[in-house]
């Protein structure tokens, strides 16, 4: 969860109750909070066994920092290094290398209480090419990360990258490229600070896939769900273990494949005429768990828990479509490129590409009635510049659905740097529609 992000309706009570998964994580030692932070950043691709460190900083001015020369792949919680004010080193290693720049960081910002630097593999392309991501062109991506910056490049370890590094967190700049070597990104707490570079990493890789088809980009209004006070009821409504346990397991497979972030991603699943599941609001989603799921029932929610703020289009469409039973909407790497771009998505490339997605349609994000009028035989909608909506019979169903528009544009994206792509003619199209049936 990242506070800065909630609508001012939760805020007084996200302050005061807290996120679990947060809450939980901060209990750990800030060791053990670095530990499990740079072994979800190695799982994840985004540094190598080498390269990138981690810190926290108490409110005692004690750093505490990843050591160096250790294999990031198995980092343990007695590996992590403390060094006091007084400059005393605590440890049965070396601190790394870079422990210069995040002491200058934290003597320059009070309010940055952890520093996460990595080199992801996009995001170390921008470095090399000395480019700021475009991170308006998604809205969501704009909110969390509305500037980034460079610092001049200096020798790694030294006092002059420490200075470069620090100046530009002192105007303000919480994500900080470094030129030709990474990133370095501040915040409150570690969770925090994976998180916006994890979304950013994405995003840079969607963004990057969109120059390589050398397409003309795309800059629509950021959508804006409707805005909706919310209504409580005591929760006690028994939704079965087991359908609970199947949307926890398909969210953090999506979660593993990359189909969502721990920052981004909803998914919800109808249990009744009025009544759905979905993900609560700004939940890491790699920490989910069932007892943080919410069932909205009748335009209502548990006392204590906080839907997604998506809950009212999902509602909308499944109000307005009787055969839909579950929704997931995200922001996945590759088909995301065709909503930031003027690019079409043509599902014609294989038969299980046209049967799961049938026409895929793209809407304005101010177009609402046309967004919400997704349908068994419109099962994907692309909103320009904001996400991917994807509809399902089942919750299985629909994440099937989102992993095959995944791989399809994927494919679609790199057959393009061929001379020429060859569809389906329109009359297999005919016999694979007279054949087949994917809902």
């Amino acid at each position: 969860m990242i506070m800065a992000l909630i609508p001012k309706i939760f805020l007084e009570k996200y302050i005061q109750l807290g996120s679990d998964d947060l809450m939980k994580f901060l209990e750990y030692s800030f060791a053990k909070q670095i530990a499990l932070t740079m072994d979800r950043i190695y799982q994840n691709g985004l540094t190598t066994t080498s390269g990138g460190n981690i810190s926290v900083c108490d409110k005692h001015g004690n750093i505490f920092i990843s050591p160096s020369g250790v294999d990031k792949g198995k980092l343990e919680e007695q590996d992590i290094m403390k060094i006091s004010p007084n400059g005393q080193i605590i440890g049965k290693h070396k601190p790394s290398v870079e422990f210069p720049f995040h002491q200058h960081i934290y003597q320059v910002r009070s309010d940055i209480k952890a520093i996460v630097h990595a080199h992801p593999p996009g995001l170390v392309a921008l470095s090399a090419a000395r480019k700021n991501p475009m991170t308006h062109l998604i809205g969501a991506v704009k909110n969390l990360i509305p500037h980034t910056t460079f610092a001049p490049y200096a020798l790694p370890g030294s006092k002059d990258l420490g200075e470069n590094i620090a100046n530009e967190f002192m105007k303000g700049f919480n994500v900080v490229l470094m030129e030709n070597h990474g990133i370095v990104i501040g915040a409150k707490n570690l969770q925090e600070a994976f998180l916006i570079m994890e979304v950013l990493e994405h995003y840079v890789l969607t963004e990057i896939k969109a120059l390589s088809v050398k397409s003309q980009f795309t800059q629509f209004p950021e959508f804006h769900y409707k805005p909706y006070a919310l209504k409580h009821y005591e929760e006690k409504s028994v939704i079965s273990k087991d359908i609970m346990d199947e949307f926890i397991y398909l969210v953090k497979r999506a979660y593993r494949l990359k189909l969502i972030s721990g920052y981004y991603g909803v998914f919800s699943l109808r249990v009744s005429e009025h009544a759905f599941l979905i993900t609560p609001h700004q939940m890491d989603l790699n920490d989910i768990d069932i007892n943080d799921l919410v069932l909205v029932n009748n335009g209502k929610v548990p006392y204590g828990k906080y839907p997604d703020q998506a809950w009212t289009m999902h509602a909308d469409i499944y109000d307005k479509n009787k055969d839909i039973n579950a929704l997931i909407q995200t922001a996945s790497i590759h088909s995301m490129v065709y909503t930031i771009t003027t690019n079409s998505f043509d599902t014609r490339i294989i038969p299980e590409g046209y049967i799961m997605l049938k026409e895929i349609r793209k809407c304005l994000p101010e177009s609402y009635l046309d967004i919400i009028d997704i349908s068994k035989q419109r099962p994907v909608t692309l909103v320009q510049n904001n996400f991917v909506l994807v509809a399902g019979k089942t919750l299985f169903q629909a994440f099937d659905r989102l992993e095959v528009l995944e791989f399809g544009a994927n494919s679609l994206l790199m057959a393009s740097q061929y001379e020429h792509i060859f569809q389906i003619n329109d009359d297999e199209i005919k016999l694979i529609d007279n054949s087949f049936n994917a809902w």
